[in-house]
């Protein structure tokens, strides 16, 4: 049987409260690291068309079969909802577009575009805001309604990469955005909005 070594036994106990208090003294500062929060916002959008836009085409009473550029964006209002892991972001957005209204041989062209979207980003922290690089996947429902006598839908899959800039306000965030959408109709939206964080 060996004999026991008395310093190394007295290293050990020391080496273990040394990291016991290494730990209690990370801890308060650890516990105040934002590792999870949760964000909720409404935002203002406007969509602009880039590239080929939506055809609308209805059948004149004289002239047969007549078309006419139609642009399902315009102004629309968002809802977006997520959760920041570290830097992490997890969310999921809902737009609706109003659409553009368009005057075609008597006829009345209008409706509405919808889009749902999951979203995975990161966030950046700056000194005076955050920017959060995202990218959207999600599902497009475009009712377009031609008076009288026309009405369509169409679906399509959306990609749609993003960057937000957040200012806080204590509870309060504002929010900027600029994102494009690849889609049937691609187009450029831009958005402002307010919600809260914590």
């Amino acid at each position: 049987m060996k004999p026991c070594n008395s310093s190394f036994v007295w290293v050990r106990w020391a080496s273990a409260l040394a990291a016991v208090g290494a730990v209690a003294s990370f801890a308060p500062s650890a516990a105040a690291l934002p590792l999870v929060g949760i964000s909720g916002s409404a935002r203002a959008l406007y969509g602009i068309g880039v590239g080929d836009s939506q055809t609308v085409s209805v059948n004149a009473p004289n002239e047969g079969q007549v078309s006419t550029d139609w642009n399902p964006y315009t102004w629309g209002v968002g809802l977006r909802g997520g959760v920041t892991l570290a830097v992490l972001y997890l969310g999921a957005s809902f737009d609706y577009f109003f659409s553009e209204t368009t005057q075609l041989e008597g006829f009345e062209v209008s409706g509405g575009r919808y889009q749902l979207m999951g979203n995975l980003g990161f966030e950046l922290p700056l000194p005076v805001l955050t920017l959060r690089p995202l990218l959207g996947l999600g599902y497009a429902h475009t009712q377009i309604d031609a008076s009288p006598g026309l009405d369509s839908t169409k679906h399509e899959f959306v990609v749609a990469p993003a960057v937000e800039a957040l200012v806080s306000l204590g509870l309060i965030d504002v929010s900027a955005e600029l994102r494009y959408n690849f889609a049937n109709t691609d187009s450029v939206v831009v958005g402002l909005g307010a919600g809260v964080s914590f």
